[in-house]
């Protein structure tokens, strides 16, 4: 038997797989350890329950103002972890050329097409104003590193939903 997600082989009986720790029958990528800020590596076997599904969010490296895309795709909150599945990668070329800067957001989101951070790899969780307007999450890991998220529909509705992200979150930390 093989592992849906990374393709290395799983001894008969595992409910895990040994090399990236994905459930056992679970879909390709549902688990993916991809390469995000302050991810935890293969040393730790998700289990937590679901808590929330954020929906659609665009996740910017660093937590400044203003800052680059790391992609966009969905949050996933759970009782141990966030897990973030891409749907574009860094959209970082797009101001250069749009045409190209998608197709490697897309193939970017490919390659890593889901990241798990764990609460216990993070040092602190707070809302700011990203650009000065709309209300994001912001998150810095025990190694310095951190990202923003900031959820698709802003507004009011937007706004309160991230303030109650982030205080579910800090329930956790």
């Amino acid at each position: 038997m093989f592992c849906s997600n990374c393709g290395k082989e799983i001894s008969e009986g595992s409910r895990f797989c040994a090399n990236c720790g994905a459930p056992v029958g679970q879909p390709v990528n549902a688990y993916a350890n991809g390469g995000g800020y302050g991810q935890s590596q293969n040393y730790y076997q998700p289990t937590g329950q679901m808590i929330m599904d954020a929906g659609k969010v665009v996740v910017y490296n660093g937590v400044k103002a203003i800052g680059v895309t790391y992609g966009d795709g969905f949050l996933y909150v759970f009782d141990d972890r966030l897990e973030f599945h891409k749907k574009h990668g860094t959209m970082a070329g797009m101001g250069v050329n749009p045409v190209v800067g998608m197709a490697v957001s897309v193939a970017s989101a490919k390659k890593n097409p889901a990241d798990t951070w764990y609460y216990r790899d993070m040092a602190e969780v707070y809302t700011a104003k990203h650009a000065g307007v709309i209300s994001k999450i912001c998150i810095r890991f025990r190694s310095g590193k951190g990202f923003s998220i900031t959820l698709s529909g802003h507004g009011k509705e937007g706004n309160a939903m991230v303030e109650q992200l982030c205080a579910t979150i800090n329930k956790y930390l």
